[in-house]
């Protein structure tokens, strides 16, 4: 049992068939199956109580449970902080933030991965069973966070439950639940993740039978009813366990022979409830009404002091005799609560305006700071422009912390409180703006349309760009209202400059840079635009002085970022974001390593980012540079994990794009094909040359690895301007170019086009010259074009004084490739005992990185056993020539493989032919 479930209820009748299947699927999860049952059915009908039964059964599972409560409904992870405490300190401990909890303004996504980790821990020592009851008051991160476990569930043995309503509800509107101006709801994510969930079993729960509702008058009145009676209750209630519950227990305490059960039957729950709680005594009537109104789980003493009793346990007993209470007296605070939020909402529903705003403003002074206000918004019956403005600035006050979402809340309820006026708009507005910087930007789609209705303004075509920039995608829509808002707006004011961002960075991806950077300056010298915007701005800036300046002199625009990273604080994580990837770019990838390392770390435990995953496409990119491949593909696993439907439209192309680099170099075609497909599909759709480019790198990449010259030069040529920058730094191309154009001199060099190839090579050549990690890369494609234009020695020699002044480093793929072209011309000098070292070599790399096509184009040179003695016949590159016909490859392909033309190939098949008294290919296979 769980220490957040209470105990299965004592009159809990019938559900045979439900308990049946769900402890089926408990079966299963302890064989190392994980499940999902989603629990559903209109409020009241039992679905808790079904839950509380099931679980009491679980003895050999370690249980997680929460509830969702409507107070607590606008209280961030509140729904994962209730798992949380139930979770041993030292598992939480080995998350990357959840040790006490989550992370005020953390990223729902990330806290959901850490969950996964987390829940994975725990099965190792017994099945775990992670169990939500009324979802749909969930808070909203906590709704993304569950939705991201349910659709990546690793833990095997795991078992998920979950209880939702199938009726649409408000809810208390501005009583027990969120108050006025609660925010954006959460309806649509609820309804994505229902139906969204894998579930393997789904329980639609309706009313109890005939006989369950004799047995549930036996196990509440204590007496059968008589059998017209049992048809009667059945008939009016539908067997609804709660409203059954209600009626006998009323009926407990009369003589059945005295009761007209023709009357007997209340129309709804909420009168049922109603007629009990009119018969209670005035401190019990009190106490529940103080329950209604803090809703959640209070403790004895807090609702105590709520109700304005003294007589608390005097109070008690009636409620909980009745059952409109549940009382937790084995907890150290002895919390109390209303069974059922039909109960609660009927007893909250009948107070008066007056009763109701008192108790809120007591309430407001028992609880934390976040809901005391949720409290005092409740309280005011009409508009209040003193509190509005008192929230107001307490909204300023939490975006200054960095909690842009809590700040949002505030305004939308200050909206709500302020009489329908362009000030009541504004603050609706910057609800919106706030939300766009938050761990829940998504929230932000739900209050587009409010905005488009709202009053031409700038702050109206402020918070519509900037959502149809980062959320939608819609950067045509999203250009047109930034240049309104910063053409309308006061130059000096933060609207001015927060427009200025967001057009900074649409000028950006265009390629526009001289008027990116004058955005960029607009924006970072006007006071007031929120700190997430002037981080990012920061990133803009340097990207767009990359492409003017050059890369080198971009990194001096982060020269005040301190050393090391993991000293920079969370308001300047978009620079630090962007200082690794120009370091990346530039070649110093130890150092990108660390700053992207830890960008990706603090993501991890919930920091929100404009760019989303972009940090870790670069880190990504960076470990398969660097040899890492498995550390790659756990990187992009992880960013796709995490980019779910709120990541920025701006990575459509990059993701796909990086994530299918390992999968190309590993041979895994069907996934290498599909993100390369995802990748090209994007760009086309956004059109930008950067995301063209993105695409046609891992195009190239694919190709190369599949030894697709031709398809190579083709995915890079249809790039506009990539071969327009020459050898100057800057440019729109520069970003990448250590990656575009080794594989750009590649594809000219196999495909014969050697003067294109050379030229291209020395504009490489002058980028690389400081860039180690290119160094073998670099000498590769040296060799390639001196052995190409007939100068094999100085291939050898090129190779050779490379080789000469290196250890061995960890296994890199570029290493890999220097090797087995350096033993491919030794073969050609007549040096096969030094090339069979070299030959062995690149094998060692190769089967280390799991590169396996570039292991079987290096087999592939190898002449068959069965054909040696007529191989003898023959030179080592007549020899490598037969191995590959023998491969079912054309002339054109073998060409390429070779780093020769067609017509060498042509060449060495004549002399082939002649040398072994044969007249065609079908004679080869015949021979060998």
């Amino acid at each position: 049992m769980s220490p957040g479930i209470p105990g299965p209820d004592p009159d809990f009748v019938g559900r045979t068939d439900e308990l049946t299947r769900l402890a089926e699927l408990a079966g299963l999860v302890r064989t190392g199956r994980h499940q999902t049952a989603l629990v559903q059915g209109p409020p009241g009908i039992g679905k808790s109580g079904l839950i509380r039964r099931f679980v009491a059964g679980l003895d050999d599972f370690t249980v997680l449970s929460a509830t969702g409560d409507p107070a607590e409904s606008m209280l961030d992870l509140g729904v994962v902080d209730q798992l949380l405490a139930q979770t041993p300190a030292a598992v939480r401990a080995r998350t990357a933030s959840l040790g006490t909890g989550a992370p005020v303004g953390a990223n729902p996504l990330a806290v959901g991965s850490q969950l996964l980790d987390l829940l994975g821990e725990l099965q190792r020592r017994a099945p775990v069973a992670l169990v939500v009851d009324d979802l749909q008051w969930a808070d909203h991160s906590s709704q993304l966070a569950l939705r991201f476990v349910l659709r990546r569930m690793w833990a095997e043995r795991l078992l998920v439950v979950l209880a939702a309503r199938t009726e649409p509800t408000a809810g208390p509107g501005a009583g027990p639940g969120a108050g006025p101006g609660a925010g954006p709801g959460s309806e649509p994510v609820l309804e994505r993740l229902i139906h969204g969930i894998p579930a393997d079993l789904r329980l639609e729960i309706g009313g109890l039978d005939l006989v369950d509702v004799t047995d549930l008058a036996v196990a509440v009145a204590g007496r059968q009813l008589p059998a017209g009676a049992a048809r009667r209750f059945h008939s009016y209630t539908g067997g609804h366990p709660l409203l059954l519950r209600t009626m006998l227990r009323e009926i407990s305490t009369q003589r059945f022979s005295s009761i007209d059960w023709r009357l007997a039957v209340p129309p709804s729950v909420a009168a049922a409830t109603r007629q009990a709680f009119d018969k209670l005594p005035a401190p019990t009537r009190s106490l529940l009404e103080a329950l209604a109104v803090l809703g959640g789980r209070p403790s004895l003493a807090q609702a105590a002091k709520v109700a304005g009793t003294n007589e608390v346990h005097y109070a008690l007993g009636p409620a909980i005799d009745v059952g409109l209470v549940t009382w937790f007296s084995g907890e150290p605070a002895r919390p109390v609560t209303i069974t059922h939020d039909l109960q609660r909402e009927a007893i909250y529903s009948a107070m008066s305006p007056v009763r109701r705003s008192e108790l809120h403003r007591r309430a407001a002074a028992t609880v934390e700071p976040f809901l005391a206000w949720r409290h005092r918004v409740a309280a005011v019956d009409t508009t209040d422009a003193t509190l509005a403005s008192e929230l107001e600035e307490a909204a300023d006050a939490e975006a200054a912390t960095g909690d842009h979402g809590t700040a949002a809340t505030f305004l939308g309820w200050a909206a709500d409180l302020t009489p329908w006026s362009p000030q009541s708009e504004q603050l609706l507005l910057r609800s919106m703006i706030h939300l766009m910087f938050s761990s829940s930007r998504g929230r932000a789609r739900q209050l587009q349309e409010r905005a488009v209705r709202s009053a031409p303004s700038a702050l109206r075509s402020l918070a519509l760009g900037l959502s149809e920039v980062f959320l939608d995608g819609d950067r045509r829509d999203g250009e047109r209202h930034l240049r309104h808002a910063f053409a309308t707006s006061d130059p000096q004011s933060w609207v001015h400059g927060a427009a200025a961002s967001g057009l900074a960075g649409l000028t950006v991806w265009r390629g526009e840079i001289e008027q990116a950077i004058e955005y960029g300056d607009v924006a970072l010298s006007v006071p007031g635009v929120p700190a997430p915007l002037r981080d990012y701005v920061l990133c803009l800036r340097g990207t767009a002085r990359g492409r003017r300046d050059g890369l080198v002199a971009a990194l001096d625009e982060f020269r005040e970022l301190p050393e090391p990273a993991a000293d920079i604080d969370d308001h300047h994580l978009e620079a630090l974001a962007c200082r690794g990837a120009l370091r990346a770019m530039v070649g110093l990838v130890e150092e990108a390593r660390h700053d992207l390392t830890e960008v990706v770390r603090r993501q991890a435990a919930g920091a929100p980012m404009l760019s989303g995953v972009t940090p870790h496409c670069y880190l990504a990119g960076v470990q398969y540079q660097l040899g890492e491949w498995d550390a790659s593909v756990r990187t992009m696993r992880r960013a796709t994990l995490l980019a779910d439907d709120d990541q920025p439209a701006m990575n459509d192309v990059i993701l796909p794009f990086v994530a299918s680099i390992v999968p190309s170099a590993r041979g895994d075609w069907p996934t290498a094909t599909r993100l390369v497909q995802t990748a090209a599909a994007a760009a086309r759709r956004i059109g930008s040359p950067q995301d063209l480019k993105y695409a046609a790198i891992a195009a190239a990449l694919l190709c190369q690895a599949r030894g697709d010259h031709p398809g190579m030069l083709r995915a890079l040529t249809d790039v506009p301007g990539l071969r327009d920058g020459g050898n100057a730094p800057g440019g729109m191309h520069e970003w990448w170019s250590t990656w575009w154009q080794p594989l750009l001199v590649d594809a000219l060099q196999a495909t014969g086009r050697l003067p294109e190839a050379d030229a291209e090579l020395a504009v490489l050549k002058e980028r690389a010259k400081d860039i180690p990690i290119l160094t073998s890369t670099v000498t590769r494609l040296t060799a390639q074009q001196a052995a190409a234009d007939g100068e094999l020695h100085l291939a050898v020699d090129v190779a050779e004084a490379h080789l000469g002044t290196v250890g061995r480093p960890a296994p890199r793929l570029a290493d890999g490739r220097l090797y087995q072209v350096h033993a491919r011309n030794l073969i050609a000098s007549g040096k096969q005992t030094v090339a069979a070292g070299w030959l062995d070599a690149a094998d060692r790399v190769f089967a280390a990185l799991g590169a396996h096509p570039y292991r079987r184009q290096l087999h592939a040179v190898q002449v068959p056993a069965a054909g040696s003695r007529a191989g003898a016949q023959l030179t080592e590159r007549e020899q490598e020539v037969v191995a590959l016909v023998l491969q079912n490859k054309t002339n054109r392909e073998i060409a390429a493989i070779l780093h020769v033309t067609p017509k060498t190939v042509e060449y060495h098949l004549r002399n082939i032919f002649t040398r072994l008294d044969i007249s065609s290919r079908r004679d080869l296979f015949d021979l060998f």
